[in-house]
């Protein structure tokens, strides 16, 4: 999926992934991609925790993954060297007015460690797409 995307997007990139565990739930799957006068970066929070039953899958609440975070790096600075604007989607809203659903969403100090990497203080300002809030 990642190689065919590259051959429709300029400057198609992808962070290394790697496992730590055997079912491969530890691989992070950021990528990016430049379309126009724009850079797309696409971030990988979702947590790597079991939930808890009777629920399946992965726990429901962002998780600030420090290698995401240094890959993001590196791509808001080559966006920010060709200036390009920036729109980065996630999984998570960085943040949501509605009371219930805040658990999901990132705390105030993993909103303050994303905005450290540049994506909140660069110039432009990135803009942040983020879903996962079912209760609309």
């Amino acid at each position: 999926m990642f190689d065919s995307l590259s051959l429709n997007f300029a400057n198609w990139s992808k962070s290394a992934q790697f496992s730590s565990s055997p079912d491969n739930r530890s691989y992070y799957l950021n990528s990016a991609f430049d379309y126009q006068n724009y850079k797309f970066i696409n971030v990988d929070f979702n947590s790597r925790n079991d939930a808890s039953p009777p629920w399946f899958g992965v726990e429901g609440p962002a998780d600030v993954h420090s290698w995401s975070l240094s890959w993001i790096n590196n791509i808001v600075d080559l966006a920010t060297n060709t200036k390009r604007k920036l729109f980065v989607l996630g999984h998570h809203p960085l943040i949501t007015r509605r009371p219930w659903t805040q658990y999901i969403c990132f705390t105030p100090h993993e909103v303050h460690m994303i905005a450290d990497e540049g994506l909140l203080n660069n110039k432009p300002l990135a803009h942040w797409i983020g879903g996962h809030v079912h209760g609309y």
